[in-house]
Parts: structure tokens; sequence; C-alpha cells
């Protein structure tokens, strides 16, 4: 292939051009620096449009009095004058740090609205200890706090809240004429103990394991949690308050929200608002959204940005708070289900009884092996009842605290059964033959054995009995 020509030949750039001399070269290359010169002067002299510009934000932080204790927070708002829209942010469950949400906030401030977000009380909040009342009291400190302010209408402020969020803005709207309006992003309609069962059983199908796993040992699990005093706020209905609710609601759910029941959540809320007579309710779906209103892909990954059109969408709303058509309801492929604990007595009686039938067992049989006594009767099911037991009952516990609740980890799954769940299962099955086995060679032997292996055995073999219903309930025989 020929090498193309030198700039200093006589060959042009074109077929069919004169290659221009190195005068007029020199010439072109002036006008060009003169023009391009130019032309960044008129930009820089061109004001920039005024949409095409980042609305400039104020922050301040400030302190205000919430229910017996001293919050702090940030207000954002938009540069300039006059009077704005006010909205206080409610974090969902946890810390909630202010900055948990401060993209939200300044996103609604340069829509134009005045947001407070502030730090969730620590007194009187923890795993064990919450009140949706007093939570709502600080909510209200807030909304008070942006009504004092001369840069915010003060006809014109309202309450976001996401997740537990939003059951303490409901609280809060429900009981307080200074609330102008309400946002809700993941709300549940259900109670907390009935929704945490659902999300953690959709949590469980996600990692490929079902049955009873994901069925049954969700409610058991955080029923004994509840009647033990560890699950705060079990049953807090939110439908009486939303049926108390006459501003304007806008509620929004991700399409694969996988922390509240999404659909069912949108039609208890719509039906509770709406069959009071308050009209001005919008329902939004966010495509490709998850829980906190962020991109996913299935419920479980999280991207960094939020979908669209949130958190936009919120903005314009506050400022016209105009009715809309909802959207279509958000994907829940199962709906949650009441959970109605067993109470706790009842629920420790089996692991307490097995746990004794069996350390009394053995060692007793160890005893009498050490004085070298003869062989105890029906030793076989009577060993296998004394060993399996144990591991039947302090085996789910332990998998549930810990796995399902503590490292939210199933474990190994094969053919769509947790490894770990299935072994549990197997102990289970050994602990109803042993015990039928152990009530059968009783009867058999009932004449030959003597009063004090007797006792034993019987014990053993009754702990086997209450075993079978409370095995039944945590979904270890299905």
């Amino acid at each position: 292939m020929p090498r193309p020509p030198r700039a200093d030949t006589d060959a042009g750039p074109c077929p069919g051009f004169d290659r221009p001399t190195v005068s007029s070269r020199r010439r072109s290359a002036v006008r060009l620096i003169v023009l391009t010169l130019l032309i960044a002067g008129l930009a820089a002299g061109t004001p920039t449009s005024p949409a095409a510009a980042a609305p400039v934000l104020t922050e301040s932080e400030v302190t205000f009095r919430g229910d017996g204790v001293e919050l702090s927070g940030t207000v954002l708002a938009p540069a300039g004058g006059g009077r704005r829209p006010g909205i206080v942010l409610v974090t969902g469950a946890g810390p909630g740090p202010r900055d948990d949400h401060r993209a939200e906030a300044e996103a609604f401030a340069r829509a134009g609205v005045v947001t407070l977000i502030y730090d969730k009380r620590t007194r009187g909040y923890s795993l064990t200890e919450r009140d949706y009342t007093v939570l709502a009291n600080d909510a209200l400190a807030g909304v008070r706090l942006l009504r004092g302010r001369t840069d915010v209408d003060p006809t014109q402020v309202g309450l976001w809240g996401h997740s537990e969020g939003t059951w303490v803005g409901e609280d809060a709207a429900s009981r307080s004429s200074d609330v102008a309006f309400l946002v809700l992003l993941g709300a549940s309609g259900v109670p907390p103990l009935q929704q945490q069962v659902w999300s953690t059983g959709e949590s469980i199908r996600y990692a490929g394991a079902g049955g009873s796993l994901a069925d049954r040992l969700p409610a058991a699990i955080y029923g004994l949690l509840t009647t033990a005093g560890g699950f705060a706020e079990p049953y807090f209905d939110p439908v009486p308050r939303l049926a108390r609710i006459q501003i304007p609601v806008l509620a929004i759910w991700g399409e694969h929200d996988t922390s509240s029941p999404p659909a069912e959540s949108a039609a208890i809320l719509a039906r509770a608002v709406r069959g009071n007579g308050n009209a001005n309710v919008t329902l939004r779906t966010l495509a490709g959204g998850q829980h906190d209103g962020r991109t996913t892909t299935d419920g479980f990954d999280e991207g960094a940005e939020f979908a669209a059109p949130y958190p936009d969408m919120v903005g314009t709303w506050v400022t016209s708070r105009e009715p809309g058509p909802d959207d279509p309801a958000p994907r829940q492929a199962r709906p949650s289900t009441p959970v109605t604990p067993t109470p706790l007595w009842l629920q420790l009686t089996a692991p307490a009884l097995m746990l004794l039938a069996a350390l009394a067992y053995l060692l007793i049989a160890a005893l009498r092996r050490f004085r070298g006594r003869t062989r105890p009767p029906l030793r076989a099911p009577a060993r296998l009842l004394g060993v399996a037991g144990p591991l039947a009952v302090l085996g789910p516990l332990t998998y549930g605290f810990v796995g399902i609740i503590g490292t939210q980890d199933v474990g190994p799954v094969l053919a769509g059964r947790a490894v770990v769940w299935s072994v549990m299962q197997v102990l289970a099955a050994a602990v109803v033959a042993a015990t039928i086995w152990l009530l059968a060679g009783l009867w058999r032997a009932r004449q030959s054995v003597g009063p004090t292996d007797r006792a034993r055995l019987s014990l053993l073999a009754a702990s086997g009995v209450a075993f079978v219903p409370w095995a039944l309930e945590w979904g270890l025989l299905l």
C-alpha cells in the first residue's frame, strides 16, 4: 500500500483542489483562532438558562424539642425569597441518622420544598422498645419547627415517611391539623409482625429454599420473639389511623418491594383512606424500584440511583397536591398471613420437657453403667430419643435466631431445600419414630419394667409426645 503524501509535497489534500500556499494557511489559522476566541467570549457573556443551572440550596443546623428529648436536624431550603411548602422526613426502622435520607432531602429542596431531616431519638427506641405515638410526636415537633420559619408557608407543611416511618407519619397525620399532606414510601398496610414474617419468607424463597422453612419457620421464630418481649409494636394497626386522615396523600411503592407486601398494602391503604370520604389519594408504582425507591432488578439487589421518576415526582406533587390516576399495583407473588403467636409458656414447654427428660435419662444411664448394673430396658429407642430430641429442639431455635434473623443466611440449598433445615426435619422424624417405638415397648414390657425405669422412660416418652405439636407448628414435620 502506498504511503500518504507528505505535507510538503504538491499533492493536494483532496483530488480536484490545489494545495494551499504557506501564506494562505497562516491567514486561515489566524482567522480560526480569532473566530474561536470570539465564540468563547460570546459564550462566556451569554447568561446561562435558569432551567440548566442547579438551584442553589441553603443549609442550616437546628435543634428542637421532641417528646421529652432534644432532637438535632438539618434544614435544606432553596435560596431566594418567598414562602414555600415544607416537609419533614421520617426514617424507617433502625438508628435513623439524618443523612440516611439526605439525597431525598436535597432533591426535594431543589424542587422548591423546604426540607427537614433529623436524627432519630436514641432514648426509648431499640429492638425491643419503641412507641410509634412517641415517634409521631417527634415528627410533629419537626412540623412545628418548619411552620415557624419565615421561608415556609405554615399552611403547607407535610410529612414524608419511609417503611416504619410511614406508620409514624400516619399516626401523626391522623392526630394533628398542622400536617397539610402526607407522602408514604414503602408503606405496609398490615401490622409489623405480619409484615416481617412475610418479608422473611420472601427472602428465604429468594435464597432458593421453600417448603415449611419459608412457610412456617418465620411465623414460629418471630412469634416466639414477640411473646418473649423481643419484638416492639408487633400488632400496630395502621388502618384506623389511615381512616382518620383527611389530607392529600401520595403513596409510593417500588415495583419489586420485598420488605412490605406492596399490592396488598396499596389496596388496604386506598380502601381505608377513601372509604372515609378522602378522595385526594394518589397511588404510584416505581418501575424497577425497590422498597426504598432505589433501582433494583429483583427486589433484593439495590442500585445507587433512584428509580425514575422518584424523587422528582414528590416535589411536583407537593407543589400541586392534586390527585391523579392510580398506577397499576406493584408485584406481589404471595399474600401475607396474620400471625397469632402461641403463648410463651406453651412454646417453651416442649423444648424444656425434652431437654429435662433427655438429660435425666442419659445421666441415670451413665450412673447405672458406672455402677456396673444390668443393661436398662428399651435401651435403643430411649437412647435415640435422648440424643435426637435435644438436637431437634435446639437446632431450629439456633437456626432461626442465628441463621434466619441474625445472619439472614439459610445455608446451602439442594433441590430447593435448605440442607440444614432438611437435617433438622430428619431429626424430628427420628424423634417421632423413637417415641412410637418407646411407647410400644413400654406397653409390651409393662409387667417387667420396674417402677424407676418406668418413670424415667415414661417421662422421656411424654417429652416425645409433647414434641409433635411443637414440631408441627415450627414446620419440622411438614
